[in-house]
């Protein structure tokens, strides 16, 4: 199956002109859990729910102090995890302290293996509906045209 995509009405100002413009983004299907990724390994390998279940809860757990010490993980054929911060400007070197630091994150980068995977699945359209740009899925509404 390919990646369902739905049509979004936006309100685009381009040199101080607002036009509204259509654009295509992906409609995220059921969230899936990992106690059913373990499910769907355990009918693939020889490995058991519960063992896939304590392998990835203990890979979060060391993965998250990795990360909270400035380095990045290789997850092998899924890709990489590396920190990341956003941190304010400042006009001198002595400035430039922890109190600088806006927030900090965590970005994925998936490999190239898994890029492809999904790049090859392809889109389709979901649904004829156009929906309003909301950013939060439970309050978009349906564009009459």
């Amino acid at each position: 199956m390919s990646i369902p995509i739905i049509r979004k009405l936006l309100k685009v100002t381009h040199k101080g002109v607002a036009k509204e413009k259509y654009i295509a983004r992906v409609y995220l299907q059921n969230t899936v859990t990992l106690e059913d990724l373990a499910e769907l390994v355990n009918e693939s390998s020889t490995l058991s729910k519960g063992d896939f279940i304590a392998a990835m809860t203990e890979c979060a757990y060391q993965v998250g102090i990795l990360l909270g010490e400035g380095h990045a993980v290789d997850l092998g054929d899924l890709g990489r995890l590396y920190p990341t911060i956003d941190a304010k400007s400042c006009d001198t070197a002595k400035e430039v302290n922890p109190k600088s630091v806006k927030n900090i994150d965590v970005r994925f980068r998936p490999s190239k293996e898994l890029r492809g995977k999904v790049k090859s699945k392809g889109t389709h359209l979901h649904t004829e509906e156009v929906f309003s740009a909301s950013k939060n899925r439970k309050t978009m509404k349906i564009v009459e045209e």
